[in-house]
């Protein structure tokens, strides 16, 4: 059961890493003292033993390695809320109508005339502006999306880190 538990919290550490990672955010690093064992051994059993038995001081004992854990899964999943939450607002704030409009000419006379024209520019913009983001794929969305997750997690973290 023990060894299960640490697996586990082992694997979802290394979730965590792999999301900082991908969005470019400081990693974990080991230091001379007070390193996680579940963040740094390669196994379940290795990072058990050295958190039952504190063989090399250089690594948190059991108790302080497992609250050190939880800790920090609990500020990367509502630092990851925070995240995506910012995330979000920018792409959405691309494909604002108001943003849209600027984009265009001021209204002329044949836009006075024919409103459904000026209309159907701003659907045209709209629909380049959208085949853009899906064109550029993964580039678009890490530069657009992944700045503003990365920006607001890290923001996120330091508040938590604060508040203990």
């Amino acid at each position: 059961m023990l060894r299960e538990a640490v697996g586990g919290t082992m694997d979802i550490l290394l979730a965590r890493a792999m999301t900082k990672r991908d969005s470019h955010i400081d990693m974990t690093m080991i230091g001379a003292r007070s390193n996680n064992p579940l963040k740094f051994f390669p196994n379940p059993e290795s990072a058990l033993s050295q958190m039952l038995s504190a063989d090399a001081p250089a690594y948190l004992p059991g108790v302080s390695a497992l609250a050190a854990a939880f800790d920090d899964l609990k500020a990367h999943e509502l630092s990851v809320i925070v995240g995506m939450r910012a995330a979000l607002a920018e792409v959405v704030q691309r494909f604002e109508p108001a943003r849209i409009e600027q984009r265009l000419a001021v209204p002329g006379r044949f836009d006075k005339l024919m409103p459904g024209a000026r209309k159907a520019r701003l659907w045209d913009l709209l629909t380049a502006l959208y085949a853009d983001l899906v064109r550029d794929g993964d580039e678009d969305v890490q530069r657009i999306f992944g700045e503003k997750f990365a920006l607001a997690y890290q923001q996120q973290i330091a508040r938590l880190r604060a508040a203990r």
